[in-house]
């Protein structure tokens, strides 16, 4: 996912030349984190670049559901999906990740400017009554 954002231009630029001021909302921060990994993708020599900082974050701030938590896999979609919700989250000053869609966001946040769409969940059960 890291990897994907990364050579993904259009984000790639965003995101390192955002120009607001950042607070983390919570900790760990996934924004600081993520952008701890693209300062090292853009000045390490380094061949690799460890995700560690965001997977813990991840891993911190979903343990209470066990998703994404440290030596288990997780599904790429569903990181993506999280990472973006937490970046317009942060972007907007939502405490609380659950109502992340709550309040749509002027001007745009890196996660709408650039992938142009409002996410969302949809669960479907493939149970025949």
């Amino acid at each position: 996912v890291i990897q994907t954002m990364w050579h993904l231009s259009a984000f790639r630029e965003r995101f390192l030349s955002l120009d607001y001021t950042h607070t983390c909302l919570r900790t760990p921060c996934v924004f600081c984190a993520l952008r701890t990994i693209f300062t090292l993708y853009k000045f390490s020599e380094g061949t690799v670049i460890p995700p560690d900082t965001l997977r813990k974050a991840l891993s911190t701030l979903y343990q209470s559901e066990l998703r994404f938590q440290l030596q288990n896999m997780a599904d790429a979609s569903e990181a993506l999906d999280e990472i973006l919700k937490l970046l317009h989250c942060d972007h907007m000053g939502i405490l609380d990740i659950e109502r992340w869609d709550d309040v749509g966001c002027t001007p745009l946040c890196i996660s709408h400017r650039v992938f142009g769409a409002q996410l969302m969940d949809q669960k479907i059960c493939g149970t025949k009554k």
